[in-house]
C-alpha cells in the first residue's frame, strides 16, 4: 500500500475511532525503530520526560521520536528496552514505598515484576515515534487510546467480536509497559488502569484509562466496526432495558 493510501486510511481511522467511542484525545501511533531506519521525517523532542508524558503530548497532538536520552523514568527506560535493569532508588523508593505502596514485600514485588512479559531485548531499537495516527503514512507498531472505562470495555469486545478467546490482559503494570511494550512484544492488546506513578507524571484525570493495541488487531478492529451498528446503544435506551430486567 502506498504511503498516501496509509495516511487515509489512518486519517479515516482516527476519524472513526474519536467519533464512534466518544474520545477526546487522538488514537496515538508508537513506531520503535532501529539504529538507521528513517524516522519518517518525524523530529527528535527537545523535551526530557516519562514515557507516559510524552504519550499525553502525543494524543494532543504532537508528533516526534524519543530516544533514551530522553527518557526521565527509569521504568520506561526499562520497559521500552533501553535498559534492562531497575535501579535500587527506583524500585524501593517510588516502586515499592512512596507510589504503589508495596514496600512491606520485596519478595512479592520481585515476583510480580518476573511474572510480567519481558521487553524488547536491550539495545534492539534506539528510537521510538510518537505522534496521533492521523499523521503516519506508514504503520504503526502499537495504537495507543486514552478512554474511560465506559469506552474502553466497547473497543476491547469490538475489537476481539467473535476472538474474546484469545482475549488476555495484564492491567496491573505500569502504564508504559502494559499499553507499549506488551502489546509490541506478544501481539496483543492489553489494557492499564494507569499506575500511580504514570497518572502523576503523564497528568492522566482520574476516570481515565489506557488501551494499547498492536497494528494487526487494530486493522482487526477497523474491519469488526464495519459489521456493526454505525452508533452504539444510547444511555436512555441501556436504561430501559435494565428497568426490564430489573422489574
Amino acid at each position: 500500500m502506498k504511503k498516501e493510501k496509509i495516511l487515509d486510511f489512518y486519517k479515516s481511522a482516527s476519524d472513526t475511532i474519536l467519533a464512534r467511542y466518544q474520545i477526546k484525545y487522538f488514537p496515538v501511533g508508537i513506531k520503535f525503530l532501529k539504529e538507521r531506519e528513517d524516522t519518517f521525517g518525524f523530529l527528535r523532542t527537545k523535551q526530557r520526560k516519562s514515557i507516559c508524558a510524552f504519550l499525553k503530548i502525543a494524543a494532543r497532538g504532537e508528533s516526534f521520536y524519543v530516544d533514551e536520552d530522553a527518557i526521565s523514568c527509569p521504568g520506561g527506560l526499562r520497559w521500552m528496552g533501553f535498559s534492562s535493569k531497575l535501579t535500587e532508588t527506583y524500585f524501593y523508593k517510588y516502586f515499592l514505598g512512596e507510589v504503589e505502596k508495596i514496600k512491606e514485600s520485596p519478595d512479592i514485588a520481585e515476583k510480580f515484576l518476573n511474572f510480567l512479559p519481558q521487553p524488547p531485548k536491550e539495545g534492539t531499537y534506539q528510537k521510538i515515534i510518537f505522534g496521533p495516527i492521523k499523521n503516519f503514512h506508514f504503520h504503526p507498531d502499537v495504537i495507543v487510546l486514552i478512554s474511560v472505562p465506559r469506552f474502553a470495555y466497547q473497543i476491547i469486545t469490538d475489537a476481539y467480536l467473535d476472538e474474546y478467546h484469545l482475549l488476555k490482559i495484564i492491567p496491573i503494570c505500569a502504564a508504559c509497559h502494559g499499553v507499549i511494550s506488551i502489546p509490541f512484544t506478544t501481539g496483543e492488546l492489553n489494557f492499564s488502569f494507569i499506575d500511580s506513578m504514570s497518572r502523576k507524571l503523564g497528568s492522566y484525570k482520574n476516570d481515565e484509562v489506557l488501551i494499547g493495541i498492536p497494528c494487526a488487531r487494530f486493522l482487526s478492529l477497523m474491519e469488526n466496526i464495519k459489521k456493526l451498528p454505525k452508533k452504539n446503544i444510547k444511555q436512555a435506551v441501556i436504561a430501559k432495558i435494565i428497568k426490564k430486567m430489573i422489574d
